[in-house]
């Protein structure tokens, strides 16, 4: 039996289909990550803001917002595959200015194919967060979401 180029060819192409949607799907993305909704009759926010910064020491930057916006601290995360984990500690203050203790947050995350981020926090009995993907991010907008955009230090 002879084999011709175009056979051959179209072997090749169904054997790299799969290839191609997997590397896809194996690296979470660099950037933005949003679940955030705007009460307008309160003027309030809530949801998740994560930066996502991908490399040989991957970072995330989170900004937690229930009424106002909170957080905006640089925390390392653990990557494997599509998978991230990663703890936040932000210090609250009292009244007073003084420090408080720490509470940790746990937090797990799975890269969705469609680019989405899903976030949950141990121990919290809501349902997942879906974050999607802000397009194009402003420099510093999770800093800025945090100190209410008119009181932030300019970087």
């Amino acid at each position: 039996m002879t084999s011709s180029p175009t056979a051959a060819i179209a072997i090749c192409a169904v054997l790299l289909v799969p290839a191609a949607g997997q590397a896809g799907e194996a690296a979470p993305v660099s950037g933005v990550y949003s679940s955030l909704d705007y009460n307008q009759e309160a003027g309030d926010f809530f949801g998740l803001l994560v930066e996502f910064r991908n490399g040989p020491r991957p970072v995330v930057v989170v900004a937690e917002c229930e009424g106002g916006c909170w957080g905006a601290s640089e925390w390392p995360v653990q990557v494997k595959g599509r998978h991230i984990a990663f703890t936040v500690c932000d210090v609250p203050v009292d009244q007073n200015g003084r420090p408080l203790p720490c509470e940790k947050e746990v937090y797990s995350g799975d890269f969705r194919a469609d680019g989405a981020l899903v976030v949950s926090k141990a121990g919290a009995h809501a349902k997942p967060s879906v974050l999607l993907r802000i397009k194009h991010p402003t420099p510093h907008m999770i800093e800025q979401a945090v100190c209410g955009h008119d009181h932030c230090p300019q970087a």
